[in-house]
């Protein structure tokens, strides 16, 4: 009889006990998913930057500085975890490639941050193999976004900011015939030639049209030939140092033009030097609300960043440093929805130093500008 009992009932006895062993099991994966969701994501950041040669003491180094504030406060929240794996491209297109390269093949990053134009062109097309998001600031080469679909941007650029310094120095200020010094690789190159266009799109001469190249310190040549140009303005585009030079050596040659530019002109190093020379050159330039309309959240960044490193920053670490919050508000958000790095970027919404910051279709950060002048004391006056 009990012998009937058990064998009538084995297989019922043995349904039970494999979902009894099913369940079990199921509970130990969903906790162990409900473990995992709730890790903070670790996020490693590949990031090439400026550390050496002239852009360096410009920008690069500080741009550095800003990342690591920038880690060192996202951390200590606890909500994501950055690690920053440093290349030095020294702004030189085939040192930025090697460095690109040595950092995917040892590190294996999440994603790269990547500064400086001639440097993005060059590693542009290397995002597809390596299969990370590349994120661009301090890059402001128009269209670099557009050559893969794993390429964002959160920087000005070019195509937007010369044609407004074309229109205001034409509309606002009179000018009519306007000569160009331009640093003679992709960021200058760019905005001389959006500059150019758009100028004489609206009824502009450029008179006079000089180049030269990174690393050069001696403008005197270049700008003997402007002078004698009868130019009525100079459009000077290139990095923080050697503008400083050209606007020391057009005081050394008595040359008196005003200057327009690029808000790289208005860079702690320039505007310091500028105020101090004895009826220095008029300044017109482009500017972000980082310095036109500061925030309280840059007004924090530059009280920081004076305290931990003593000195002023300029635009260019503030937006490495929105860039990296950019990132982990990114990480948070594949963490959270379970999407890809790349995916999420796409999502972000973050107020920034320099405004309300999320990709377009181009996956590129709306950007707002202003044109402003340079007054004697070193402030700014916004243009209409």
């Amino acid at each position: 009889m009990r012998q009937a009992f058990w064998q009538s009932n084995a297989k019922v006895f043995g349904i039970a006990a494999l979902l009894a062993v099913l369940a079990i099991a199921g509970f130990f994966l969903l906790q162990g998913q409900a473990q995992q969701s709730s890790e903070i994501p670790v996020v490693k950041i590949g990031y090439i930057g400026v550390l050496s040669g002239p852009a360096s003491a410009g920008w690069g180094l500080e741009a550095r500085d800003a990342a690591e504030l920038a880690v060192e406060e996202i951390n200590s929240k606890g909500n994501v975890r950055l690690e920053l794996v440093f290349g030095d491209s020294a702004a030189q297109a085939e040192k930025g490639v090697t460095e690109f390269r040595r950092i995917q093949d040892f590190y294996n990053p999440d994603i790269f941050l990547v500064e400086a134009s001639a440097v993005a062109s060059a590693v542009a097309p290397l995002a597809e193999g390596a299969g990370k998001p590349v994120l661009f600031s301090a890059v402001a080469t128009v269209g670099i976004t557009e050559r893969s679909p794993l390429l964002f941007r959160n920087f000005y650029t070019c195509d937007k900011d010369a044609p407004l310094v074309a229109g205001k120095a034409f509309e606002r200020l009179g000018f009519k015939k306007i000569a160009i010094l331009f640093q003679n690789e992709p960021f200058g190159q760019s905005c001389m030639q959006y500059f150019s266009d758009s100028f004489e799109s609206i009824g502009g001469g450029i008179v006079a049209n000089e180049g030269f190249l990174v690393g050069d310190t001696d403008f005197k040549t270049q700008l003997l030939k402007i002078k004698d140009s009868g130019a009525e303005a100079l459009y000077l585009v290139g990095y923080e140092r050697p503008q400083l030079e050209t606007l020391k050596q057009m005081k050394e040659l008595a040359i008196s033009l005003p200057v327009l530019s690029s808000r790289t002109v208005y860079a702690p190093v320039i505007r310091s030097e500028v105020v101090k020379l004895a009826n220095p050159p008029s300044l017109y330039f482009t500017s972000s609300e980082f310095y036109a309309n500061p925030s309280e959240k840059a007004q924090a960044f530059i009280e920081k960043f004076q305290q931990r490193f003593g000195k002023n920053p300029s635009h260019v670490p503030a937006y490495v440093y929105d860039s990296i919050f950019i990132i982990a508000s990114a990480a948070e958000i594949s963490n959270s929805q379970g999407i890809s790095l790349q995916q999420a970027l796409k999502k972000v919404r973050f107020e920034g130093m320099h405004g309300s910051l999320e990709f377009d279709e181009k996956r590129e950060t709306l950007q707002k500008a202003f044109f402003v002048q340079l007054n004697p004391d070193g402030s700014l006056k916004v243009l209409d």
